[in-house]
């Protein structure tokens, strides 16, 4: 299945679920838009959606909370969610380090299973912070931490 196809069927499984689990954080009147939102901006970076490193469900959360922030800042007055987004400033590159072989890196995290990939996933290649992983996963943050934690010690030993 292509990443369109993807997104199209957790639109069609999920839209409903996730309207009522966001209801009480977006607001009754907002909630559909938030919803409607994410899955725009899911599409418009479907390349950015690795199925070998994450989950689809994760990664569009990822996405989704995303969206609640820019709705929380619309509504504070600061940037604004409904903003027509320009390419080079909504994607972030990843410049490898000249020490760590960003290939290597991505083969480790693809030898990992469930939720150990998933988190090396987002901490390692997508930088998000272990208490926002420990949400995403549902794990909890000991064990995120311990999980990061192996997997550097992993990496210590390669790249003495």
């Amino acid at each position: 299945m292509s990443s369109i196809e993807d997104i199209t069927k957790l639109y069609e499984d999920k839209y409903d679920d996730l309207v009522r689990a966001y209801r009480s954080r977006a607001g009754v009147n907002d909630v559909e838009d938030l919803v409607q939102e994410a899955f725009y901006r899911a599409i418009k970076f479907k390349d950015s959606y690795n199925p070998k490193l994450v989950d689809l469900e994760f990664w569009f959360v990822g996405i989704l909370n995303n969206c609640l922030k820019d709705l929380f800042g619309e509504k504070q007055g600061r940037a604004t969610m409904h903003k027509e987004f320009l390419e080079e400033t909504s994607i972030e590159e990843y410049t490898e380090p000249e020490r760590i072989d960003y290939r290597h890196l991505l083969s480790l995290i693809e030898q990992k299973s469930g939720d150990a990939k998933q988190i090396c996933y987002l901490y390692f290649i997508m930088h998000y912070k272990l208490s926002d992983i420990t949400k995403i996963i549902g794990c909890s943050y000991s064990n995120v931490n311990n999980i990061v934690d192996n997997f550097k010690n992993k990496l210590k030993e390669h790249y003495r």
